[in-house]
């Protein structure tokens, strides 16, 4: 039997599919396990190294004579047409596991995720949120700081002066550390620091991860890598975040936000930021400099 789970690509995606995965090995190792991807197949396999999962693309012919449940990812947009229709296709003989009927934004996505569990007659449980991938060196000079400013979109970003600043202030509270700005090829316009942006592979930035004293981002996929390491860290939720994705999961992060429209000072933990919902989906302003330096100075206090 096979379990096929598509996905779109995105890197926070990938991690939460890979810890589904593996509680299902762990749960009843006979099931074949591949997570399907159109891209970025090379740098989710490093991640996926230890595991038994294989990545792989769009050849799904060796599949079409096999009992296959396939997942489509539950993310809030709506999957495409052909991709229902390929997965309607591979699951002939087997169920595709669309989660639009039980979607729940008050859930954490990894909580939604561990939904599929019971469908393959396994026990749902806590969320395991730990990865250990393949240990890969790269050299940096010790201490450091890694700085992830740049999201999916401007909204989550930290950018230009707003940028430089969180950097001075990290300079001020840590002047025995380097600070490492990090982001992918297409990112531009780091102010500040030592820039490692667009020069390593999602393999690597988890060795450099691991071997920080602090990790601090924005909502994003890297974010999400140095959760599932379980790394201590500050996540910067800001426009455009959705509080079901923030990695609330990792007991290491300290996240803070802005509520749109409050003025209570209240700047983080997830009952509070649920309590504010009032049925919106994204209801997350900009984090102001001294809310985030607040946060800094508190992290070793």
């Amino acid at each position: 039997m096979n379990v096929v789970y598509m996905l779109n690509g995105s890197v926070g995606d990938f991690l939460m599919a890979l810890l589904l995965m593996k509680e299902i090995h762990k749960q009843d190792p006979r099931y074949n396990l591949y997570i399907s991807t159109p891209r970025r197949r090379e740098e989710f396999q490093g991640l996926a190294s230890g595991y038994p999962v294989r990545i792989i693309g769009q050849r799904f012919f060796p599949f079409i004579f096999s009992k296959n449940y396939v997942i489509l990812t539950p993310t809030i947009g709506k999957n495409p047409w052909h991709v229902k229709l390929l997965a309607r296709i591979l699951a002939l003989r087997g169920s595709v596991i669309d989660f639009k009927k039980e979607f729940n934004t008050r859930l954490l996505f990894i909580e939604i995720l561990y939904k599929a569990l019971p469908y393959f007659g396994l026990k749902e449980t806590i969320p395991d949120c730990l990865l250990n991938p393949e240990k890969t060196e790269v050299s940096y000079k010790k201490p450091y700081i890694v700085f992830h400013p740049f999201g999916s979109n401007k909204g989550r970003s930290i950018l230009g002066s707003k940028q430089k600043e969180v950097i001075n202030i990290l300079n001020d509270r840590f002047p025995d550390h380097d600070v490492l700005v990090s982001g992918s090829r297409d990112d531009t316009g780091v102010e500040g620091g030592v820039s490692i942006v667009g020069k390593h592979s999602l393999i690597e930035m988890a060795s450099i991860i691991k071997g920080s004293d602090l990790f601090i981002g924005v909502d994003t996929g890297i974010t999400h890598l140095a959760s599932v390491l379980g790394k201590k860290s500050l996540v910067i939720a800001s426009v455009g975040s959705e509080s079901y994705w923030l990695p609330f999961y990792n007991p290491n992060a300290k996240i803070v936000y802005t509520v749109k429209g409050d003025g209570s000072g209240i700047h983080e933990g997830y009952k509070y930021l649920e309590s504010k919902r009032n049925g919106r989906h994204r209801y997350l302003d900009n984090v102001d400099v001294s809310v985030i330096k607040k946060a800094i100075s508190r992290l070793y206090a």
